[in-house]
């Protein structure tokens, strides 16, 4: 299975994680604000008014936060931060219900009883906008690169409460810029507009007054912004939805540091994955997700994030995000070729879902894509790469990836990689006149589809593990396949010999290579074929007798109705699901058997190219 699908469950907390990451400053001091009340008292604000139409240009990115006087937007941050912790647990822990605080830091204001319920909230037009001039490690920021923007609706509500907090500072100063008056304090200054109340360094306040009066490009108007926001859309899966979080970052030397961040936990896994990227550049043959997100370097990206609330029913979180990734063209370099060419963009190949007519409903996780050939390059280009996973998928340590990199050993690159990948396939053939390429990989012609099915009290024979694993793939010629599949089995890895049987619970015509360590014990692994030959399957254990039950319509997992709760929400069929409860149960069980309360059931996630190297990636959560 491709270790990169993670990269879906990343994306559903990554607005969420921006929020708590930096500390925003809060206006410090002012002599006093009557004046600037007197000067403005027949300005209105405007209703049209986009706050994100302040960031300067320079900025590297945004988040914009709904806020509400009801608390409904407080509660939809807080299901989203559930979420959150589940899927990061290392970055994200919470043991309690968040207040406004923990989302908009008001430490900087040096007032005791500061509250934003009180202080902010009355006056605010339910949103927040937090605006990031530069990010340093982590994704942090410092006070001066940080610029709060706080849209009004009613200015002297504004200035009379801020103008409380500004009166017990100890130190300050008064100027102007642009006719709008600034008051600075110790840590922070801040501006009062009809439109909209600023806080941040002197130089942000600065900028932003420059770009609202038309005096320096802003953010927005940036080719790379408006490229993703006009892919960005609404949510058509869930029109009911409203939005509490989007976030924008732009800058290759931006996104691919958070991207690293999201997948391991920090930036160390940021060279890792770059090297992937590069080594499926010089193997892969196709154009992949993958391969154009990690070796093209996405330079823009936006992230939304809405709650659904069915009546009767758990809140459904939706995440959107759009990935601009320049020079997104199929790039390829035959395993054991001379050199690198490169080809057109080719069109996306469509997804046929009835590999998915065979996935038993027991399945906890199943990882789908179009390109079975594709799938088989990524896995053997990672293989190398599997030390390291706990540094590359660091972030998920829940899932039982365990980060443990090693001082004593080199990280590989991109070349040693390509090496290992060659090397490997050259020695098959050397040793065994066998092309894994031509002998099985040219004979996957089509989708697939791969799943874990849980055995928590009955390990898998010789694997030892408490899950089976299956692999459907559509195949042009079943028996050419399946013999490909059994003579690399056999060389490479040298688990014993296979032997033709026929499965009781099939039809009297199928029969299966089946590989046991004793003879009339359970199988260690099957290799065959359903649907009349077109879809090859592969599958270790008990697998293959689940997969003939499904295939006479039993027990099928598309059938279930957890997963018509997430196909229902959208009309594209999930690329990834996993199902959580069975997930942790099997892989980190509780005592006595209990489910553990995770708070998230089901995920869904899917990826689609939309052209013009533009990639949407959805996911669905239910709670």
């Amino acid at each position: 299975m491709r270790k990169l699908t993670l990269f879906f469950i990343a994306l559903i907390g990554a607005a969420v994680l921006l929020t708590g990451v930096f500390v925003v400053p809060v206006p410090a001091k002012a002599q006093d604000v009557s004046d600037a009340i007197e000067a403005l008292a027949d300005l209105q604000s405007d209703d049209d008014f986009s706050p994100e139409d302040w960031i300067p240009a320079d900025y590297v990115g945004f988040v914009r936060i709904r806020m509400d006087a009801a608390g409904i937007a407080l509660s939809d941050l807080n299901t989203a931060m559930v979420a959150a912790a589940m899927l990061q647990p290392a970055r994200v822990v919470i043991s309690q219900q968040l207040g406004y605080e923990t989302f908009v830091s008001l430490a900087a204001l040096d007032v005791e009883d500061a509250s934003f319920a009180t202080d902010i909230l009355p006056w605010l037009r339910d949103e927040v906008v937090l605006a990031y001039r530069q990010l340093g490690p982590g994704l942090s920021a410092a006070e001066e690169d940080v610029l709060m923007i706080l849209p009004s609706n009613d200015f002297f509500g504004s200035a009379d409460a801020m103008g409380r907090i500004i009166q017990a500072q100890d130190l300050g100063d008064a100027t102007t810029y642009r006719d709008v008056s600034i008051y600075t304090g110790d840590r922070a200054s801040f501006a009062f507009m009809p439109e909209a109340v600023l806080v941040g360094s002197i130089d942000a306040i600065h900028a932003a007054l420059d770009v609202r009066a038309a005096e320096a490009e802003a953010l927005t108007a940036q080719d790379s912004y408006t490229t993703v926001l006009e892919a960005q859309g609404q949510n058509e899966a869930a029109p009911l939805t409203e939005e509490i979080i989007f976030a924008y970052l732009g800058g290759d030397d931006v996104v691919m540091p958070a991207l690293s961040l999201l997948l391991s936990g920090n930036e160390s896994g940021e060279p890792l994955l770059m090297a992937l990227g590069d080594a499926l550049r010089a193997i892969r043959n196709s154009e992949g997700f993958e391969r154009s997100l990690l070796s093209d370097t996405p330079d823009a990206v936006s992230v939304s994030i809405a709650i659904t609330a069915p009546l009767l029913s758990a809140p459904v979180i939706n995440a959107t995000a759009i990935m601009h990734v320049p020079n997104s063209v199929a790039v390829g370099l035959g395993a054991g070729s001379a050199e690198a060419t490169e080809t057109p963009a080719s069109t996306p190949a469509t997804f046929d879902p009835s590999v998915l007519d065979f996935i038993p409903r027991s399945a906890m996780m199943v990882q789908s894509g179009p390109d079975a050939a594709g799938a088989g390059y990524d896995l053997l280009v990672a293989l190398p790469l599997f030390s390291f996973s706990g540094q590359m998928l660091g972030g998920f340590s829940a899932a039982g990836i365990a980060a443990t990199p090693s001082p004593l050993v080199d990280q590989p690159s991109a070349a040693n990689v390509q090496t290992a990948v060659t090397s490997f396939l050259e020695a098959l053939d050397v040793v065994a006149n066998y092309s894994l390429e031509d002998d099985f990989f040219a004979h996957l012609d089509g989708s697939y589809a791969v799943a874990l099915l849980p055995r928590p009290n009955d390990p898998t024979p010789m694997l030892n593990t408490p899950f089976d694993i299956l692999i459907l793939a559509q195949v042009d010629d079943g028996a050419a396949a399946s013999a490909g599949a059994i003579e690399f089995i056999e060389t490479a890895l040298d688990f014993g010999t296979f032997e033709t049987e026929t499965p009781a619970n099939g039809d009297g015509d199928q029969s299966f290579e089946t590989l046991r360590v004793v003879a009339g014990g359970d199988p260690v692994l099957q290799i065959g074929t359903v649907s009349d030959g077109d879809i090859m399957v592969i599958g270790t254990g008990s697998a293959l007798e689940r997969v003939l039950d499904a295939e006479r319509g039993d027990n099928r997992l598309v059938d279930q109705q957890r997963w018509h709760d997430l196909t229902e929400i959208s009309s594209e069929t999930p690329n990834l699901y996993i199902n959580f409860n069975a997930l942790f149960n099997t892989l980190a069980p509780s005592p006595g058997g209990e489910v553990p309360p995770v708070g998230v059931r089901q995920l869904a996630a899917r990826v689609q190219s939309i052209g013009e190297g533009l990639f949407r990636l959805e996911a669905t959560i239910t709670l």
